[in-house]
């Protein structure tokens, strides 16, 4: 057989049995590691039929979902006084809403406005296994920290086991002014963020954080409320 003909069937046979997606695109998706990227197809609430979503996509909604974190013990919870916020610069990040059913599970992709409409953070709500739960709808609410890697995430429902968010910073990452005399060196600082829930008495919960590529914090979402990028003052 001809190498070409090969490979167009294992492309094929790897593409059968893919089943729709269900994504919730506030803007355009695209990989997270190409920002500027416009060869994807913009879908708005609703299912991406098989034949139009590419090998690539598959791919890395595959890879990420696989991606783990780090399940080290976390330090000792502090205060918001005690951090520095990683700050965001570029346009800003507009709120979004979205009702799905919990059966089927969405994926959130929010985007720094138009010019440059680089990813700012993917949220992953799973598809729920619990039978009961399965016929739930889920509602929620999330909305950017503006001028900081954060965002607050409202809801009423139960969030499914294994819910996640995904930072982007590889193009509007900004170490805080007042941090330069810690941080003289911007990779210094970028080794030390991790992810942390941020309560309403002001104190800071660090959470488990995984890079599932460069310039990228994975992290479980388990609750409503802000999350964040922090690094000690």
């Amino acid at each position: 057989m001809h190498p070409a003909r090969r490979r167009d069937r294992i492309g094929a046979a790897l593409l059968a049995q893919a089943r729709g997606l269900p994504v919730h695109f506030d803007s355009q998706f695209a990989c997270y590691d190409h920002p500027f990227h416009r060869t994807i197809t913009v879908i708005q609430h609703r299912w991406i039929p098989q034949d139009t979503v590419s090998l690539s996509v598959i791919l890395l909604l595959a890879g990420c979902s696989r991606a783990g974190v780090d399940p080290s013990p976390q330090p000792a919870p502090t205060t918001v006084d005690r951090v520095w916020l990683l700050e965001a610069s570029g346009p800003v990040v507009a709120d979004t809403s979205v009702t799905f059913s919990a059966k089927a599970g969405r994926t959130v992709v929010m985007r720094h406005r138009a010019p440059d409409d680089a990813i700012f953070v993917v949220v992953l709500f799973p598809p729920s296994a619990d039978t009961a739960h399965a016929r739930d709808s889920i509602r929620v609410t999330i909305h950017p920290t503006g001028g900081q890697y954060g965002f607050t995430l409202a809801t009423s429902d139960k969030l499914v086991n294994g819910t996640q968010a995904t930072f982007s910073y590889a193009i509007h990452f900004r170490t805080p002014t007042g941090a330069t005399a810690t941080y003289p060196n911007p990779g210094r600082f970028e080794q030390l963020v991790v992810p942390a829930l941020l309560t309403s008495d002001n104190h800071v919960q660090y959470l488990a954080g995984g890079r599932p590529a460069a310039d990228m914090l994975r992290f479980p979402v388990t609750t409503a409320g802000t999350y964040a990028l922090v690094a000690p003052r």
